[in-house]
């Protein structure tokens, strides 16, 4: 979800910093944490020089020391072909349940309503089914072109895709599409649109108004164990969370950076903040 963030922030870091190189490797943020985990176990002693970003916390962090990075917005999105302008969180809960399996159940189009999700390692995923689902997971992965079930007795269809990019573009180009992804994201892409999710549209500083937008997550910024005082890991990590790196999150769309005065009030609102 933050990757392209923390690639331009790693960029001006390492420009600032001559003769410091880091390396973004863009994967789903629970491979992330389990890649931290293992490099920590293996460490011979101390913090190895490796940190992951991941939306939200994760539900095992024994050994893990984060730092409020950023407030990052989602939108529920969906194909063009339905008009509908937003959804409650009940009625998107209803549809990822099965209870819903057509959009003019809903006032919309007579479309079947095709699930293009993430797959079990990302973030945005994990977000999704505690701000939207109330908790409870995705049905079954039940297809692969996210057009056609897989067993005629299935009655969700529902895809996955390896990241945000490969879902915006599924629910783009499929009719009756739903999907999910990072607001930024969303906006960039023809053929879709973001959902009013309870009557509040996806916009920068989410949190504000009553009722709130629910779809965000606090960003955290992982090492295993406390790193160094001056090594590389944590001079990168206080530049990402607290130096000159806010300021580059802050012209990011759908991203509040908690180290700014309304970020840090939005975010230690937020439970984990």
């Amino acid at each position: 979800a933050f990757a392209p963030v923390v690639q331009e922030v790693a960029r001006r870091y390492q420009a600032d910093r001559r003769g410091s190189t880091v390396t973004v490797a863009a994967q789903g943020s629970n491979k992330g944490v389990q890649d931290l985990t293992k490099a920590g176990a293996a460490a011979a002693s101390g913090s190895p020089a490796v940190l992951t970003v991941y939306d939200g916390q994760p539900e095992s962090r024994a050994h893990l020391s984060g730092l409020s990075v950023a407030l990052s917005t989602f939108a529920v999105v969906v194909n063009n072909q339905v008009p509908l302008p937003g959804l409650t969180s009940t009625s998107i809960r209803s549809i990822y349940r099965g209870d819903i399996v057509n959009w003019n159940q809903l006032g919309g189009p007579d479309l079947p309503i095709r699930l293009v999700s993430r797959g079990a390692d990302s973030g945005t995923r994990d977000v999704f089914r505690s701000r939207i689902l109330d908790g409870v997971g995705e049905p079954a992965l039940t297809s692969q072109d996210c057009l056609h079930t897989s067993s005629p007795r299935d009655r969700v269809i529902r895809c996955e895709r390896d990241d945000t990019e490969g879902v915006l573009s599924t629910v783009a180009t499929v009719p009756g599409a739903i999907g999910y992804g990072e607001l930024e994201a969303a906006g960039a892409v023809h053929g879709l649109h973001t959902l009013a999710l309870d009557g509040r549209a996806p916009v920068d500083g989410a949190t504000a108004g009553s009722p709130p937008y629910p779809f965000v997550e606090i960003e955290h910024a992982y090492t295993y164990g406390e790193p160094p005082a001056g090594s590389l890991v944590a001079s990168f990590r206080n530049y990402l969370a607290r130096g000159s790196g806010q300021d580059m999150i802050l012209a990011a769309k759908g991203r509040l950076p908690c180290f700014s005065p309304e970020g840090y009030r939005q975010c230690g609102e937020m439970p984990g903040g």
